[in-house]
């Protein structure tokens, strides 16, 4: 629910992000599974899979490719998986997380990979961002990013 009411002065208003129902942070226990198409990213979607497409051809250097979901979630304890998959065995590139500006940690994205999860810790419940620099070194699929509350 959105009200904006001028009281006195004048506003300047740049932008809202208005979405349906109210974003519910994970409970401990919880997790949520975030589908890659929904960060704000490069590459193609496949229709058959619904997978995030990232070839070579995309960048001729490291670059940013996927970034979100800037929601805030609430302080504790979390583990991210991430679902991916590549075609050959390779350093894929980093995945940066930072929630409010402040960097929380960072993990080299390898194939193949073992999927453990890593964990981090969010301090304030500020919107949480993850940012994935490709490094470009051979096509990969991303299908999702797991994050659990773990405390």
């Amino acid at each position: 629910k959105l009200i904006l009411q001028l009281k006195t002065g004048s506003v300047d208003f740049d932008s809202a992000f208005l979405t349906v129902n109210d974003w519910q942070s994970p409970e401990i226990g919880q997790s949520i599974t975030l589908p890659a198409p929904l960060f704000f990213h490069s590459g193609h979607i496949s229709l058959e899979s619904g997978d995030l497409i990232l070839t070579p051809k995309l960048r001729s250097e490291d670059s940013i490719i996927l970034f979100g979901p800037k929601l805030p979630f609430e302080s504790g304890t979390y583990e991210l998986t991430m679902n991916y998959s590549a075609q050959n065995p390779s350093s894929l590139g980093t995945l940066y997380i930072d929630c409010g500006q402040t960097p929380l940690t960072q993990f080299e994205v390898k194939w193949p990979t073992d999927n453990s999860p890593i964990s981090f810790e969010i301090a304030h419940n500020l919107p949480l961002n993850m940012v994935f620099v490709y490094a470009c070194t051979t096509p990969m699929n991303i299908k999702s990013i797991t994050l659990t509350r773990i405390k």
